[in-house]
């Protein structure tokens, strides 16, 4: 069983890694993310260089930023912020593009409201049982 320090390094090793991905979806680089978050430069450069052993404040609000639930190390499921931050990060300040989207967007409404997702290959549901 692992001990709590070694389950903290993997809490924190998901929090970078989610950190990273957050900032490359975005395009953001830690200058970026300091302006949107708050957090100074320097403690985004520790954390993404391994020097934060610790989920503090700051280590929270690099959490909302990627979409991360500090607590469990998982995703947050945020559909509504998730599909909002695509669509800023997708037209920008172009307002052609969003009317462009828009359409889009509603040329899909009928696929969407029935839409029911796959099941996902190797979950335990799509396993065969043994008996």
């Amino acid at each position: 069983m692992p001990n709590r320090r070694h389950i903290a390094d993997l809490r924190m090793g998901e929090i970078q890694s989610a950190l990273r991905a957050a900032m490359e979806r975005n395009q953001h680089s830690q200058p970026d993310v300091a302006k949107v978050t708050g957090v100074s430069q320097s403690n985004i450069s520790r954390l993404l260089a391994g020097q934060r052993k610790r989920v503090t404040p700051s280590v929270l609000k690099l959490c909302q930023y990627a979409g991360l639930d500090a607590k469990t190390g998982q995703p947050e499921v945020d559909a509504h912020r998730r599909l909002s931050q695509a669509l800023s990060g997708a037209i920008g300040d172009n307002p052609h593009a969003a009317l462009a989207l828009a359409s889009v967007i509603e040329s899909l409404a009928p696929l969407l409201r029935i839409y029911k997702p796959a099941p996902v290959p190797g979950a335990d549901h799509d396993q065969p049982r043994a008996h």
